[in-house]
């Protein structure tokens, strides 16, 4: 199974969109996959599951971007300003292909605070969510 496939079937069973996109893209020997669910959970669903802010499936996407070329110490100033630029080029690839909308509320066109989201949490993660998820997870394929 590629590891696209890996994060949406993760993404499926029921962790968070920033959860499966970061444990399957995280570097393994630099940190367990029971760490980064913990490091990732506060991006689920927006933040914090309100759905305000970047998705969660992008977040994920950056945190392992920041985990493979983030400074390591104050000495590595020059990988700060790199994972920044990738940082730009995986925001903007990942609003191109989401028709312009990176916030979770936008992208399911309603709260998940809402009483009609939690009516139709699960349509809407099997289609709106899965896909942010899989585009999200493709961006990162070709980045890494």
């Amino acid at each position: 199974m590629s590891k696209v496939e890996e994060t949406v079937t993760r993404y499926l069973q029921g962790l968070s969109c920033s959860q499966s996109v970061f444990v399957v893209y995280r570097q393994p020997k630099g940190l367990s996959e029971s760490d980064a669910l913990k490091l990732s959970t506060v991006f689920g669903a927006g933040m914090c599951g309100t759905g305000c802010g970047l998705c969660g499936a992008a977040s994920g996407a950056l945190l392992a971007l920041s985990m493979r070329h983030g400074m390591d110490g104050i000495d590595s100033l020059d990988a700060k300003a790199r994972t920044y630029e990738l940082g730009r080029q995986f925001l903007a690839e990942f609003g191109q292909r989401m028709d312009g909308v990176t916030t979770c509320e936008g992208i399911l066109g309603m709260s998940p605070l809402s009483t009609e989201y939690k009516e139709r949490s699960k349509e809407l993660r099997a289609t709106k969510c899965a896909g942010a998820v899989r585009t999200a997870a493709e961006i990162l394929e070709s980045m890494l």
